[in-house]
């Protein structure tokens, strides 16, 4: 039977190319390589450098574009838009043992840095708006605003073991890596609100195609006794003969179909961080803000005995970072202030995190968030309710710049 999947994925990519995005290997570092779809280099697309940056962070079972094909289309015509592949997911793979959330934003923003990009908004899905919000505090230079979807900044192991119990699964690994087409469907079904009746082939397929561009990559730099995948890539699937590409497929494919299944394992075992390692922003009682021409010092007194105070200067807007430190305790604790605006889009029937737990991070962010729900929309609202989503998404990027973010 004719894999339905492997037909679509190149006129998917035959599509983005259309729409002005082309793919581009970004070496961040010796051994590691990012793939960003980033806007066409030419002179018809000369005034994409004056268009506001849109940066696109994806999920954790399928690449960018698969994630944000639809967003793409939608908003390339306005926005200069970036679809990265975050590592170990389509075409991004590095040699380091690092697999932290922290990684993943140092890298991004390396990458993106090379692209030129300056200023962006970064909208971020699943574990992607994980990623958006530690690259809005490691780089706030960079990230103007933040539209998360259907998830918060960090995944407590308190919210993780809530989460877990309530879907079923002992790990998130057993969830998010399906290694059947039952599994994939069941994943899919948990992920919506109402998944469409399928045959089962499809899900086979699906799976198939997932690991196809890691599978091949990965096959050469085996091959060439690489350590990690670099620009030389290329060069090296030009030299490389038919029979031996089929012999990478063949015989070192299963081996490679784990290592990337065991990496995304560490991904989801990193990603949960113990509940004593972070607080949402408190409440403020009492705050007093002294306003002057380009910069303004708001001082906020509190219960705290010890008060940090760090200022950021910016042209228009004023920002300020506030760290606490409790006494109290046998190490200090961090509360986590964004400085960008935050905008929070929720599927309102997401079974993986409720709605509840938007309304929690809504609460616990205050002024500075804003929350969207999506009707009739499950975890994969982008994907499930897209014309809806894009709908919602340009209203907020039109907030933003008009807003005078933009130069």
């Amino acid at each position: 039977m004719v894999n339905a999947v492997k037909i679509y994925k190149p006129l998917l990519r035959a599509t983005m190319r259309l729409a002005g995005l082309t793919p581009q290997k970004i070496e961040v570092e010796p051994g590691t390589v990012m793939n960003i779809w980033a806007p066409t280099r030419s002179k018809k697309n000369a005034n994409n450098s004056k268009k506001p940056a849109v940066v696109f962070l994806h999920g954790f079972f399928a690449d960018g574009i698969l994630t944000w094909q639809f967003q793409v289309l939608a908003l390339a015509r306005d926005y200069a838009v970036y679809v990265p592949d975050l590592l170990f997911f389509g075409g991004s793979s590095t040699g380091d043992g690092r697999r932290t959330v922290g990684f993943q934003a140092e890298c991004l923003a390396r990458g993106l840095a090379k692209l030129g990009v300056q200023q962006c908004t970064v909208v971020g899905f699943s574990y992607g708006a994980v990623v958006a919000f530690r690259l809005a505090e490691l780089q706030p230079e960079l990230v103007e605003s933040v539209v998360a979807t259907c998830s918060g900044p960090v995944l407590t192991e308190s919210l993780s073991r809530e989460c877990l119990e309530r879907l079923g699964f002992p790990t998130w690994s057993e969830f998010l890596l399906p290694d059947s087409a039952s599994a994939l469907k069941k994943l899919l079904e948990i992920s919506s609100f109402h998944f469409p009746i399928l045959p089962k082939c499809v899900f086979k397929h699906a799976l198939e195609c997932t690991f196809r561009s890691n599978l091949y990559t990965s096959s050469l730099k085996l091959l060439a006794c690489q350590d990690a995948i670099t620009s030389d890539d290329i060069k090296l699937e030009k030299s490389m003969s038919g029979l031996q590409q089929i012999y990478a497929f063949l015989v070192i494919g299963r081996q490679v179909m784990f290592d990337f299944r065991k990496e995304r394992a560490e991904l989801l075992e990193a990603l949960v961080i113990p509940d004593e390692d972070f607080a949402f922003p408190r409440h403020y009682a009492t705050t007093y803000s002294i306003t002057t021409n380009k910069l303004a010092d708001k001082i906020v007194y509190t219960k705290w005995t010890h008060i940090i105070r760090v200022y950021a200067r910016l042209s228009q807007t004023i920002l300020l970072l506030v760290i606490f430190v409790e006494c109290s305790g046998n190490r200090p604790m961090i509360d986590m202030i964004f400085l960008q605006k935050v905008y929070l889009v929720w599927g309102e029937n997401d079974r993986i995190f409720p709605l509840e737990v938007a309304q929690s991070l809504k609460e616990n962010l205050g002024d500075n968030a804003t929350l969207v729900c999506i009707e009739k929309a499950g975890h994969i609202v982008a994907v499930e309710r897209p014309f809806v989503y894009n709908k919602c998404l340009k209203k907020i990027l039109a907030s933003i710049y008009k807003a005078g973010h933009t130069k």
